[in-house]
């Protein structure tokens, strides 16, 4: 997967090479790509438990927001230092995980492992200022981001008398919408063509609408026909009641309330 990401980066900044080139007087065209870091999180944990009841316990901050991406934009300048620009870009987002490990009996040891990632495509409007200079020309951008992405989570729990389970959860549906700015300068290598290079902050918080189990196997056998739809599929809502006195439908999803996901990130495009 990591040489997947090499690739992609390496194509997205041949191809901003060649868009820059298709740029007018004033409009202009953009493909770039970079790597965003997390600048949000929400906490999950590393659990160990042996089996004479001793432990130890660690916060996994987990971000959503960080990974690669890549897109393009397009711009108008509406005078050497006043411009607006609509980006699109898609995330692939990084991989975090946790490790849950206790003991159902003296001899029995239980692992679970969750990989948790993201992806998303962002369209962000945003307004330039520039300082208008010829050779070096630094630059500031700030505006909105509309997102529309998912949150997968892929659980594996092994046991030392050798059974194996593995679930995947898909959540997603919704919009997010955020705010992000940017600083940077563009390099201009003749009349037509250019490179540039921006520090990017996102700052978008996701809350998906349904949530469906995707995979589950028990020791290699599909066990997703097995399950009931209010086992395998989840409704996100801001609020709802029950009745703990009655059995619930078993053909309805499952509500729960809704959650946010930080998605923020701060990360270095160029192209």
């Amino acid at each position: 997967m990591k040489k997947n990401y090499v690739v992609i980066f390496a194509m997205a900044i041949a191809m901003g090479w060649f868009a820059n080139n298709l740029s007018a007087q004033s409009a202009y065209v953009t493909v770039n790509a970079g790597y965003g870091m997390r600048a949000g999180s929400f906490s999950w944990g590393n659990n160990t438990e042996n089996a004479d009841n001793t432990g130890s316990a660690e916060v996994v901050n987990i971000s959503l927001g960080k990974g690669l991406n890549f897109g393009g934009s397009f711009g108008y300048m509406f005078n050497k230092n006043i411009g607006a620009e609509l980006g699109v870009s898609y995330l692939l987002g990084g991989k975090s995980e946790t490790t849950d490990e206790y003991y159902s009996s003296p001899t029995e040891k239980i692992t679970w492992e969750d990989e948790v990632h993201s992806n998303m495509i962002r369209f962000s409007p945003t307004f330039i200022l520039a300082s208008g200079m010829e050779k070096i020309n630094p630059y500031a951008k700030f505006g909105l981001t509309v997102g529309v992405g998912s949150f997968t989570e892929n659980s594996n729990r092994n046991s030392t008398n050798g059974d194996h389970t593995e679930r995947t959860w898909k959540n997603n549906g919704g919009v997010a919408v955020g705010y992000t700015a940017s600083i940077g300068a563009n390099y201009p290598l003749n009349e037509k063509m250019s490179l540039f290079g921006e520090l990017t902050l996102i700052d978008l918080n996701y809350a998906p609408k349904k949530g469906e189990m995707t995979k589950y196997t028990d020791n290699g056998t599909d066990m997703l026909g097995t399950l009931d739809v209010n086992d395998k599929e989840v409704e996100y809502v801001d609020s709802y009641s029950y009745d703990n006195n009655t059995s619930s439908n078993p053909d309805e999803p499952e509500k729960h309330l809704k959650w946010k996901l930080p998605f923020s990130s701060m990360g270095f495009n160029i192209a």
